[in-house]
């Protein structure tokens, strides 16, 4: 297994069009994107609690930002719960965001919650998602530009539903060994 201690890990199939990130997550992606360099990264998304891992699309106005919380357990049965908690808390922070839809779907092999939100102080609209790799969190957001909401909304939870836990599959392929 890849070490998803690495900050900045993925591994991009270009021909399937699909990513591993931190090595423990594998993603269909819904356009061409490739990583941000660090440099755009940091002019792009100033604070220092900035996803370690930013994908952009070629044309730069759509990204998928995605932090691994190893620290914080997550379980498939919390899923909903810590959904509703951060959607509850960006509400309380920013109270004229203007939410749409919110749920918990399954993946390939996980369960994933998201919601969907427009801020319209920066004018764009956001699929936050959380979901549970190897019992640890992981968190990210795809955002693009508001008027580019209905373009994005279906892309955005076709990859959700493309989600992949690869630590589980390794836990079976060592049971069969």
């Amino acid at each position: 297994m890849a070490d998803p201690n690495s900050i900045n890990y993925i591994s991009f199939d270009k021909e399937e069009n699909t990513a591993t990130v931190f090595g423990v997550l594998s993603v269909s992606l819904p356009g061409r994107f490739e990583l941000m360099d660090s440099e755009k990264a940091k002019q792009k998304y100033p604070s220092d609690f900035r996803p370690p891992v930013l994908l952009t699309e070629i044309n730069g106005t759509t990204d998928i930002g995605f932090h691994y919380l190893k620290e914080d357990a997550l379980s498939n049965d919390k899923v909903e719960d810590v959904t509703e908690s951060l959607r509850s808390i960006i509400k309380r922070m920013y109270p004229t965001n203007k939410f749409y839809a919110q749920d918990v779907i399954e993946s390939q092999n996980t369960k994933v919650g998201y919601f969907e939100y427009t801020n319209p102080s920066n004018n764009l609209f956001y699929s936050t998602f959380i979901t549970p790799i190897d019992e640890k969190t992981l968190i990210g957001s795809l955002n693009c530009p508001a008027k580019a909401k209905l373009q994005w909304k279906d892309k955005a939870l076709e990859m959700l539903k493309s989600f992949m836990d690869e630590t589980l599959i390794e836990q079976i392929e060592e049971v069969y060994r």
